[in-house]
């Protein structure tokens, strides 16, 4: 299990600045009562208790507040030209493109993409529902506003994933190269987003598995290059490869040496495999179900698979 806590000696709120609440946003009751068995338990028992101290002020902080909270899942939303701009020159022309809130399209292939549709209408983050979020949408969510909701929050340092770019690669047959460099440009925007805070900000850099090859020298360069603090790929197969497969023996060879974790981290609705696929039409319905089960179809490769004997210094997260 990921520890989610360290303790501090101080009591003074991320960069020694107070915090405030965004008019509209709920004070956390519930997530209080959950911290305080967080606090008893000693560790984090799930991503959950990573807004622990959401909008409270630091003399109003419960029994918690000697402890440096940390959001193990932390998520950015990428501005729809970043594959324009940062992918490397030779794969402009298929550069992904961002397309409405949360989804992008690669090559034609629009994701998420679930048979009952997803609403594609940006929310309306100043007067709708999604208002107290209007202070990130007025900075295009960049990291200036991260920044500000971990205040917001109450959360000292972030691990960061993605959102459109969980997808941004999620199609099998996908040119192994073109898939490489779409990782490589999300890991450089990556990179430049953390580095506006690298104290609180760590990226997770992004790895493709259409090729094992590509997939070792990209999770080099995200950590030895960029900084990344742990390398993710889908939980899925690819091309009809399991995480398990001995091709990506040395990948895992790899990050054990390189010292980081490997993550998993699902979103529904690829080109990929994905249990639930084809059986449900309702986005809720199949994000349900492929998160909790696609993390538990890669624990189980990595357990019965013996990837954990061959490779017993690999530290494993699965996330929702």
């Amino acid at each position: 299990m990921t520890r989610g806590v360290m303790r501090r000696p101080e009591r003074t709120s991320p960069g020694g600045r107070r915090m405030s609440r965004v008019q509209g946003t709920p004070r956390p009751c519930n997530i209080r009562q959950q911290a305080s068995m967080g606090y008893r338990l000693g560790c984090l028992v799930s991503a959950a208790f990573a807004v622990l101290a959401g909008g409270a002020h630091p003399e109003e902080r419960p029994m918690y507040q000697d402890y440096r909270v940390i959001d193990a899942d932390g998520h950015v939303l990428e501005p729809v030209d970043l594959w324009e701009r940062y992918i490397d020159p030779e794969f402009r022309h298929q550069a992904p493109r961002g397309v409405g809130v949360l989804g992008v399209d690669v090559l034609g292939h629009v994701l998420p993409d679930v048979p009952g549709g997803i609403p594609r209408e940006a929310p309306d983050y100043m007067t709708g529902p999604a208002a107290r979020y209007g202070f990130a949408a007025r900075r295009n969510f960049d990291a200036e506003s991260q920044l500000e909701a971990l205040d917001i929050e109450g959360i000292d340092v972030a691990v960061l994933y993605p959102s459109r770019g969980l997808y941004a690669a999620s199609v099998d047959g996908l040119p192994p190269r073109l898939a490489g460099a779409i990782c490589r440009a999300y890991n450089r925007w990556l990179a430049d987003f953390c580095a506006r805070a690298p104290e609180r900000l760590f990226g997770a850099g992004f790895v493709s598995l259409h090729d094992p090859g590509i997939a070792v020298a990209e999770a080099v360069y995200a950590v030895e290059q960029l900084g990344m603090r742990a390398i993710f790929v889908r939980p899925n197969p690819v091309n009809g490869r399991t995480i398990d497969h001995a091709d990506f023996d040395p990948l895992y060879a790899e990050i054990e040496r390189l010292g980081v974790p490997l993550a998993t981290h699902e979103g529904a609705g690829v080109h990929l495999a994905q249990f639930g696929g084809g059986r449900y039409d309702k986005l809720m319905k199949l994000h349900l179900v492929c998160h909790a089960v696609e993390n538990m179809g890669a624990c189980m490769d990595l357990i019965v698979g013996g990837v954990l004997e061959r490779h017993p210094r690999l530290r494993c997260v699965f996330l929702e």
